[in-house]
């Protein structure tokens, strides 16, 4: 994962079909992206990541 302050955050995401949650330490960003996904090795033809939450908090400074 990479956020809009330049940090980069690896994540161990499993295979399954049940929510997966992350702690993630205090950052002050705009955005964030998934990078470097790495499909499994099975043989399933559509692999994809369905949804996609990002829980936060406006913050003026």
């Amino acid at each position: 994962m990479t956020f809009s302050n330049g940090n980069v955050q690896q994540l161990s995401l499993a295979k399954t079909a049940n929510p997966q949650a992350f702690d993630l330490s205090a950052k002050h960003i705009t955005w964030l992206k998934l990078t470097h996904l790495v499909k499994a090795p099975d043989s399933s033809s559509f692999p994809a990541l369905t949804q996609l939450e990002a829980w936060g908090k406006e913050a003026f400074l």
